[in-house]
């Protein structure tokens, strides 16, 4: 396939990108105390882009024996495609981050439902009437990108995710308290934490405290830091940058939010779930600052948007049937000097554990706005029971310019995060 793609492109005299990708997936679920079902399958496919007369084409097919076809799809695209000036990757040094586990290659069916059946067991004792559920998959994933430019390079990944809850109901309150964890080790997916932070939910949350709305310091945990991150997706996309909707496209090394926050995207992270040696466009991975002491210093880039603003590539990301953009990898926001104790030593404040309908609102303009649908009263370091009926709303470009952080860290998915305070913040609540 790849000498057959390589030949029409010469003979088109096209310069072109062939993705070949293959993904196998295991996964067991638990719902309600009870195993619901065992998912098993592989898919795998082929992307192509190609430049004809500077106009990018692209297409995809999972029928990989189908390159003359996917081939001549991108070609036609080609026609009503714009301009482009950027080149495919070519040759290049790629490094050698960690991200395969043989130990999660042979992780068998049998394991994965003892764990499943030893967690809804822990779920079960928390509380009589608790419905937990819990799941556990791996992902086997091979890919190669291969141009006319010369790149030619691949990887092996092996993903571990899983994720653990249950539901507690009874009448006037139902209560959801979850955790998930992913990385490409067996043996760093530390179960464990989540059970203790599931465990302490429960706990805090036996009492309901009512709240006035009012303006409040708010404490985001390293399982909540993730919405706050949700603006910033958008805004440091520099293709967002280009259109002129991101609104950090004119605070590039300005002093825009607080000293203590500075946050790295880093691909070449030992075992991060999001760790690979090069781009979806094969470029080498890089260490990243995104924002550094309160600076915006970097966008995340392609390789057109890179182009386009004369920076660096190097953060694309795509699945087979979608182009590259740019995106995350792992992310670390950075920890501080203060204890967590330090932190909580609120007078009168909220710890955020989850919010729903946060997407709902105007994300892409900075704004976390969102019901609290597992959070906390605290009062000098006391939790003091669950807050109930109540709404957060902050705009990143005020909140983050007063923020302090936790020693402590927790991995959760793709992000390292400290607890984070932000002392003034919106809460509105029913009455």
């Amino acid at each position: 396939m790849e000498e057959k793609f390589l030949k029409i492109m010469k003979e088109k005299c096209l310069s072109g990108e062939l993705m070949e990708v293959k993904v196998n997936k295991f996964s067991v679920n638990f719902e309600n105390n009870r195993l619901k079902n065992i998912e098993e399958g592989e898919t795998s496919g082929v992307a192509v882009r190609l430049k004809k007369n500077n106009k990018l084409g692209f297409s995809y097919t999972t029928d990989s024996e189908d390159i003359v076809g996917t081939v001549e799809r991108a070609y036609e695209n080609a026609n009503v495609s714009p301009e482009v000036n950027f080149d495919f990757a070519g040759p290049v040094n790629i490094p050698a981050p960690i991200c395969f586990d043989k130990d999660i290659v042979n992780l068998d069916r049998k394991e994965i439902i003892d764990t499943g059946k030893e967690n809804i067991d822990f779920l079960r004792s928390l509380r009589e009437g608790v419905q937990g559920f819990f799941s556990m998959s791996k992902h086997i994933i091979s890919k190669k990108i291969l141009t006319t430019e010369g790149f030619s390079c691949n990887y092996n990944k092996s993903i571990l995710l899983s994720q653990i809850g249950g539901v507690y109901a009874e009448e006037g309150n139902i209560l959801w308290v979850f955790g998930e964890m992913g990385r490409t080790s067996k043996h760093l997916l530390d179960i464990g934490i989540l059970r203790e932070k599931i465990k302490k939910n429960f706990e805090d949350a036996e009492k309901n405290v009512k709240i006035e709305r009012g303006r409040y310091p708010v404490i985001f945990t390293p399982f909540s830091a993730v919405y706050l991150l949700l603006p910033f997706q958008f805004a440091l996309n520099a293709r967002n940058v280009i259109k002129g909707t991101s609104i950090l496209k004119d605070k590039l090394n300005k002093q825009t939010f607080s000293n203590n926050l500075t946050i790295i995207n880093d691909p070449l992270l030992s075992y991060g779930i999001a760790t690979t040696p090069f781009d979806d466009e094969g470029i080498p991975s890089e260490r990243k600052a995104l924002i550094l002491q309160g600076r915006p210093v970097n966008y995340l880039t392609d390789l057109f948007s890179a182009n386009k603003l004369n920076l660096k590539p190097g953060n694309a990301s795509r699945d087979l049937s979608t182009p590259p953009a740019p995106s995350f990898a792992n992310i670390t926001i950075e920890h501080g000097n203060l204890t967590l104790q330090d932190i909580l030593k609120v007078k009168n404040g909220i710890i955020i554990e989850s919010l729903m309908g946060v997407q709902m609102g105007n994300v892409n303009g900075g704004e976390v706005t969102g019901n609290i649908e597992l959070g906390y009263l605290v009062e000098n370091g006391e939790i003091r029971g669950r807050v109930k009926d109540a709404m957060i709303s902050l705009n990143i470009m005020d909140a983050l310019k007063d923020i302090l952080v936790s020693q402590e860290t927790i991995w959760t998915d793709y992000l390292l995060s400290p607890y984070i305070l932000i002392p003034d913040v919106s809460i509105a609540t029913k009455s």
